[in-house]
């Protein structure tokens, strides 16, 4: 009988220890590949040594024209003032006095720290009646005159300073919804001033309608809330 022929004997290819090779290369790899931003090869690329030295100009974001409502009372306009508290003590004064008699019936309405501001008549809003437009005319022409005072010279509305609303949350969202109307009103005229589409929100200024804070059940919580609102 003739002895079988190497050509037909199975060959163990040991794959084993290649497998354990492969493994090792990738982990030199790993521990030995570096990552060079693009802006260190660009630095790398740029000459150091030429042209005079100038200080880094300070790119200044867009400051917000901020708008501020919160309660009023007619009773006693100095209650809900910037200067009724001073310090630590205007949250808890602030608080206290929310919670001793909550004014829901007129609301203040003041852009960034001016002096002066603009009273909202809640009755009014609530009437269905002359007097709401009235009063809603009243509050379109104040937002009107402010947002002029805060414009810039730029050619197009989207780089006019963002407009952030930030209305107290005990008061009824009428306040907010008619000066948030008057400030899309008066961007809708701006913008078709210049020819552009007041529908387009890519080419529309930033109007913000500010999220109330979220607060524990402690009543202090709206009196933090008022003191930042109207400080």
């Amino acid at each position: 009988m003739m002895p079988a022929s190497d050509d037909n004997q199975d060959v163990d290819s040991g794959l084993t220890p290649m497998i354990d090779i492969i493994f090792l290369l990738l982990i030199f790899f790993l521990l030995t590949t570096v990552f060079v931003p693009e802006e260190r090869v660009l630095s790398a690329l740029l000459p150091t040594d030429i042209g005079e030295h100038r200080d880094p100009v300070v790119l200044q974001p867009p400051q917000d024209v901020m708008v501020a409502v919160f309660p009023y009372d007619p009773g006693n306009p100095t209650s809900y003032a910037r200067g009724a508290a001073a310090g630590s003590v205007r949250a808890e004064y602030f608080a206290d006095l929310w919670r001793q008699r909550p004014i829901v019936s007129h609301a203040a309405l003041r852009f960034g720290n001016a002096d002066d501001q603009l009273v909202i008549d809640g009755r009014a809003l609530a009437e269905h009646s002359s007097r709401t437009s009235g009063q809603i005319d009243a509050v379109h022409q104040y937002v009107a005159e402010q947002l002029r005072r805060h414009e810039e010279d730029h050619p197009s509305r989207v780089d006019q300073p963002p407009v952030v609303l930030r209305c107290f949350s005990g008061l009824p969202w009428r306040y907010a919804v008619v000066v948030y109307d008057a400030v899309k009103a008066y961007e809708y005229t701006a913008a078709r001033a210049i020819g552009a589409d007041p529908q387009d929100l890519t080419t529309a200024r930033r109007v913000v309608l500010a999220p109330p804070p979220v607060r524990g059940g402690h009543h202090f919580g709206s009196g933090q809330e008022l003191a930042e609102i109207i400080h």
